[in-house]
């Protein structure tokens, strides 16, 4: 009975990520699910460490663990699919997406294994190897930058730089006259 309502559970989670594949949004399934599994690792790091139970926390890792494995299909899928497309446009882009796809799908199935092999008792070195595949597949977010920098390109033609000083001092023949200052940018002949 509960191979049976496993293996529904994991055809129910196929079944809702394939609606979410037919809407382009595999790898933002496998994002979300990503740090949903981040989070319950450090839960149960921080419930170890306080000696509260887990067995909740672990519950839910191995829930996580399906909802990861049915984005691994699903996206081992769109990578085929992105494949076939790219292998039309050339074989430097058919490599470039053999490399991405194998090593995500690498480092997947390697994620996998380790939350498959996890049970009730998890070692301390066991959460620090799934945190550091995580953070892998799944770097942080960088901050945006504040204020109002220039985020587009601005177009400008590009021009020959100038070999020629700008300024001529005057013990090489410029402009031997002395003036003094008035203002912070004017300037007055003596």
């Amino acid at each position: 009975m509960k191979k049976f309502l496993g293996l529904l559970s994991v055809a129910l989670l196929i079944v809702g990520s394939a609606i979410d594949v037919f809407a382009g949004d595999v790898e933002k399934a496998l994002s979300t699910d990503l740090s949903e599994c981040g989070r319950i690792i450090k839960r149960i790091a921080d419930g170890s460490k306080s000696g509260a139970s887990t067995a909740d926390d672990i519950a839910q890792l191995k829930k996580s663990a399906e909802a990861i494995h049915a984005d691994r299909l699903l996206l081992g899928e769109r990578h085929s699919s992105l494949g076939e497309r790219a292998a039309s446009l050339g074989d430097k882009a058919s490599d470039r997406q053999d490399t991405v796809s194998s090593t995500l799908l690498k480092k997947l199935d390697e994620l996998l294994a380790r939350l498959d092999s996890i049970g009730i008792n998890v070692s301390p070195s066991d959460l620090d190897a799934l945190k550091q595949l995580l953070d892998k597949l799944a770097p942080h977010k960088s901050r945006p930058l504040l204020g109002t920098l220039p985020y587009r390109h601005t177009n400008y033609p590009p021009r020959e730089p100038s070999s020629a000083p700008s300024v001529n001092p005057a013990y090489k023949g410029g402009d031997r006259n002395v003036y003094r200052a008035i203002g912070p940018t004017t300037w007055i002949n003596r």
